[in-house]
């Protein structure tokens, strides 16, 4: 009785080979890892691959450029500090030498007003009385003492101020 394969019962074949068959549903057979598969296997887990490594050495590369940026950036920092530094001292030297300029300035214009009351008073000094009457010396003699006490007075408040 010659019979193919396709017209045989299943049941029939588990009846003849016994409960030792293993069914899927799929119909594969699952088999024990070998020495080679167990081997190839532990060597995926112990040695990273390569696409892993070349991911690895850019990230490396990466960081260490980005440590090397930071690094210029805190030095870029520390130079704009002291450039911001040394702008406050060179803008307080300049207000200094204002102030002094301005000082100056104020001196001068003291000294100018001084030597125009000496002119004045120099003129006063010089007017000839010898031709006025008695009232008209009193006048000018008065106008000379007024003057006299208006430097005076002026030049009192002139070193109070300072």
């Amino acid at each position: 009785m010659a019979t193919s394969c396709n017209n045989l019962n299943p049941n029939l074949i588990s009846e003849v080979v016994g409960e030792d068959v293993l069914h899927d549903n799929n119909g594969d057979v699952e088999r024990p890892i070998g020495r080679k598969a167990e081997k190839a296997k532990r060597k995926r887990i112990e040695r990273p691959s390569e696409d892993v490594m070349v991911f690895m050495k850019k990230k490396t590369k990466i960081l260490e450029e980005t440590c090397v940026q930071g690094e210029e950036f805190i030095n870029l920092e520390r130079k704009k500090l002291r450039l911001d530094q040394l702008d406050q001292e060179h803008r307080h030297c300049i207000e200094e030498e204002k102030l002094n300029i301005e000082k100056k300035k104020f001196q001068l214009q003291e000294l100018d007003r001084e030597d125009k009351l000496l002119k004045w008073e120099e003129e006063i000094m010089l007017i000839d009385t010898s031709g006025m009457s008695m009232v008209q010396r009193i006048n000018a003699n008065w106008k000379s003492l007024k003057s006299e006490n208006q430097a005076a007075s002026h030049q009192f408040l002139k070193k109070l101020c300072l």
